[in-house]
């Protein structure tokens, strides 16, 4: 199975990420993320990239078919959260 997850790197992703790691242990998981705020981690234990197969930077709303491909679910979380930035389009 592959499931990519869309802001894996925000406030909800890395937990659903471990959640999903625990109930799909071979599954093949996908992180997406902008990483706006990637600059603010400083555990590398604790990055949330660490814990998927495969990690991309980039912005949803360019989001190449190529990482869809073969993909069976897609867990999407991306949002810009708390900050006004997350109101424009």
């Amino acid at each position: 199975m592959k499931i990519l997850i869309t802001g894996n790197m925000g406030y909800i992703g890395p937990c659903v990420v471990s959640h999903l790691r625990g109930i799909y242990p071979d599954a093949k998981l996908i992180g997406l993320d902008i990483g706006y705020f990637a600059n603010c981690l400083t555990n590398e234990k604790m990055f949330p990239e660490c814990k998927v197969d495969i990690q991309y930077f980039t912005d949803i709303r360019r989001l190449s078919d190529d990482i869809l491909n073969k993909v069976d679910a897609v867990v999407h979380l991306a949002a810009i959260s708390n900050d006004p930035m997350g109101n424009k389009l």
